[in-house]
């Protein structure tokens, strides 16, 4: 009874810390993003509590309730894959989200990208994390998509170029390959690019 007592106080504070952040969250708002991590810790791997705390780092980086509840079930499924606390994968997703101009509905797709690069490509979650934030403004800007982006990164990170060695390396190329010098745009045009 304790134990179950302690809980249900750390859940009730984990979501009052919700909305100290999310400060003028209505009452029907923040009934649903309560909804959901409860729901969340019934369903996933998380506790409620810890689904509180990924509520709360999404409000942190300035996401409102609707844009909370859209990308919350891809930041557990990042955590989940990589093992990583709900905060740091909280703050990867969500600045991916935001650097490539995406809906926070779109998180989970992020998640996917990136926990399958993390699994098939010599990096993890938050070496990508890292990279990202030097390469995605650019690659935002280019047209280049996460999954590409997210795919050049583990390419990379399997040469040994990891983190944020990676990230100013792409970062780098794609610059180059956005200017061009005579003699790069004449090999290209040479390699019918």
């Amino acid at each position: 009874v304790a134990f179950a007592a302690k809980q249900a106080l750390s859940f009730e504070q984990g979501m009052a810390d919700v909305r100290a952040v999310m400060q003028g969250v209505s009452e029907k708002d923040f009934a649903r993003l309560t909804a959901t991590a409860k729901m969340m810790g019934a369903t996933t791997s998380f506790t409620a509590t810890q689904a509180a705390e990924g509520l709360q780092q999404l409000a942190l980086a300035g996401f409102d309730a609707d844009q909370s509840i859209d990308a919350l079930g891809g930041v557990l499924s990042a955590a989940a894959a990589d093992s990583i606390d709900l905060g740091t994968a909280a703050s990867i997703i969500s600045s991916a989200v935001r650097a490539f101009g995406l809906e926070a509905k779109q998180a989970s797709k992020v998640a996917d990208v990136l926990a399958l690069t993390s699994a098939r490509t010599s990096t993890d979650i938050i070496s990508l994390g890292e990279a990202l934030k030097f390469v995605a403004p650019i690659s935002r800007g280019l047209g280049v998509d996460v999954a590409d982006t997210s795919l050049a990164l583990g390419l990379l990170a399997n040469a040994g170029l990891k983190g944020t060695v990676g990230g100013t390396s792409l970062k780098n190329m794609l610059l180059k390959l956005a200017k061009p010098t005579e003699k790069t745009k004449e090999e290209f045009n040479r390699l019918g690019i």
